[in-house]
């Protein structure tokens, strides 16, 4: 009951569907009885010729879109090959390229460094002649500082023994010439300034 309530209530009730159902298959069982033999073999062979047709026009069309579509499947993968290959064929040419600009590149940072390392030496040997020369120039200007400092005492030690001895000729013997005390006295400034000059 149950089952019937949740069905949809047809329109012509199912006693007499079932009895219509019945006539017509008591019907069509009656034509069939009736019907010629060849007839109905021609019909069903037709109707299996229809049928065999109809499978091979679909397996036609199945054949068909499976050669379209492994033609298609091809060509794509023939297009996919070639762009690899050109993308490898550009990938090598590239690398190439690169290893050429890199070698380049190590022979001119080599010739660089080899430049530099010259460049140090010659510039460290130029240093260590020039401390020399410094070295040999500072002993022999201390030498001949020592030297001059000599002279200059000894002409200082001159000039005050003549500036002694003009002093006593003063006081004792009278006035010398004056041209002769001039002409000493210049001498010794002479001598004072050479030593100067040398000093410095």
């Amino acid at each position: 009951m149950l089952a019937h309530t949740k069905r949809p209530r047809p329109g012509v009730p199912t006693k007499k569907l079932k009895k219509y159902e019945k006539e017509y298959q008591t019907q069509r069982v009656s034509q069939l009885q009736q019907e010629d033999p060849i007839d109905r073999y021609q019909r069903e062979n037709r109707r299996l010729q229809e049928a065999s047709m109809r499978l091979e026009q679909e397996n036609d069309d199945l054949a068909h879109e499976l050669v379209t579509s492994k033609i298609s499947l091809r060509n794509h993968l023939d297009q996919e090959l070639l762009n690899t290959k050109q993308r490898l064929v550009e990938t090598e040419e590239e690398k190439r390229r690169q290893g050429e600009e890199t070698g380049q590149l190590k022979e001119v940072f080599r010739r660089e460094l080899e430049k530099a390392e010259s460049e140090i030496k010659k510039t460290t040997a130029i240093i260590i002649e020039y401390k020399q020369i410094c070295s040999q120039l500072s002993s022999r200007l201390e030498k001949q500082q020592a030297a001059t400092k000599e002279e200059l005492d000894i002409v200082r030690t001159k000039l005050q023994l003549v500036e002694a001895k003009c002093r006593i000729q003063v006081l004792g013997e009278g006035r010398p010439p004056a041209e002769e005390l001039e002409h000493q006295r210049g001498v010794l400034l002479n001598e004072v300034q050479a030593a100067k000059n040398s000093w410095f």
